[in-house]
């Protein structure tokens, strides 16, 4: 997106979830299956983009869990895709104005820490600006990365190990679902790892972390044992992904 002039503001959404976010997948269908017709994923595109017009959204973090896969999706077979869109989108002044809407990577890790009263895991978020290729996303941050596993053996992040971590769980607890969708819920990475990687001049000046905020931020107990946890994640934001007022002013120092 460029902007050529002074202020301007516009509406941004960091956090829309795409079906390859099997644990948030409100809309009914794998994204994994193969359609040879009337691919409901299309319908999702066609969802998204027009409540992004309709409200005057002119940004959107693609969001996923530990993955890409529904930026890649959108960005290649949609938005690069011109007989696509025009099948999608036939008004040419509406798919004029879906093709204006800028999307950007957003990965949703979960973290190996904990805070607040009831012991909430960190939902820590790597926002890539759309300049980093895909290749590099995968290869130089996800696969780099080490999923919290045993002891003494971390294991890369790849969609494999993920089901490996799930497959354990389900056998040594019973557990009903899929190794993928088991693991996505139980792997964690650690944060340190995440900064160390991020560290790589790929990325120099390319990303932002932001962490997902629910609770009262000016409400909570600081005196209690996570105050270092806190404050060293919240440090490390650019920004928070929040929808509570007082947590907002109370960011904005007000």
């Amino acid at each position: 997106m460029r902007i050529e002039r002074g202020s301007l503001w516009n509406k941004w959404d960091f956090h829309v979830h795409t079906p390859y976010s099997l644990l948030n997948n409100g809309f009914g269908f794998d994204p994994c299956v193969h359609y040879d017709a009337n691919d409901p994923f299309d319908s999702y595109v066609v969802q998204l983009f027009t409540k992004a017009v309709d409200n005057d959204v002119s940004a959107i973090g693609i969001t996923d869990y530990f993955s890409i896969e529904g930026y890649c999706r959108i960005r290649k077979n949609y938005l690069q895709d011109k007989k696509k869109m025009e099948i999608l989108f036939p008004d040419e002044d509406m798919r004029r104005k879906v093709e204006e809407v800028f999307i950007f990577p957003n990965i949703e890790l979960r973290l190996d820490t904990f805070v607040g009263e009831r012991a909430h895991s960190v939902n820590y978020h790597v926002i890539f600006s759309d300049k980093v290729s895909e290749n590099d996303i995968e290869q130089n941050f996800l696969n780099q990365l080490q999923l919290v596993y045993h002891p003494d053996s971390p294991l890369p992040l790849t969609r494999n190990n993920i089901e490996r971590i799930g497959k354990e769980y389900r056998e040594q607890n019973n557990a009903k679902g899929d190794d993928y969708s088991i693991g996505l819920e139980k792997a964690v990475v650690n944060y340190q790892t995440v900064l160390r990687v991020l560290s790589n001049k790929v990325f120099k000046d390319k990303y932002l972390i932001t962490i997902s905020v629910d609770e009262d931020l000016s409400n909570i107990d600081w005196a209690g044992r996570d105050y270092s946890t806190r404050k060293v994640l919240y440090q490390q934001c650019h920004c928070l992904l929040t929808s509570n007022a007082r947590t907002r002013n109370w960011a904005l120092a007000k």
